[in-house]
Formats: structure tokens, C-alpha cells, sequence
């Protein structure tokens, strides 16, 4: 009986770590991320949502001929 005691209180102090760990993750995702790194994250999507655009004027000028 003192074995599964000793058990149940390892895998309590396992899930008391775990749930210290997940705390800390997710204080350190919810952080405001720096200025610079957004700024280059919104030109990053600008810059692709323009190579779209690029790519489907090149399919619409094959397609038409012109």
C-alpha cells in the first residue's frame, strides 16, 4: 500500500511541474512581441499578397493572349 502512495505522489509532483511549465508558456505566447518584428511580419504578408497578384495578372495575360 506505502508503494502506490509513493506512486500517486511522484505522478502528482510530475503534473504540479508540467503545470508550472504550461503557466510559463503561456505568459511567455501572451507577451507583446517587439515593433520591429511586426513591422517585418506585415511587409512579409504584403510583399506575398503582391507576388499573388503578380502570378494571377501573368495567368490572365497568357490566358487572354496579351
Amino acid at each position: 500500500m506505502d508503494q502506490i502512495g509513493e506512486k500517486l505522489d511522484g505522478i502528482n509532483k510530475t503534473l504540479k511541474e508540467q503545470n508550472e511549465i504550461i503557466k510559463d508558456l503561456l505568459i511567455s505566447i501572451n507577451k507583446p512581441g517587439n515593433l520591429i518584428i511586426k513591422i517585418v511580419q506585415i511587409a512579409a504578408a504584403c510583399a506575398t499578397i503582391f507576388g499573388v497578384f503578380q502570378a494571377i495578372d501573368i495567368i490572365i495575360k497568357w490566358a487572354t493572349g496579351g
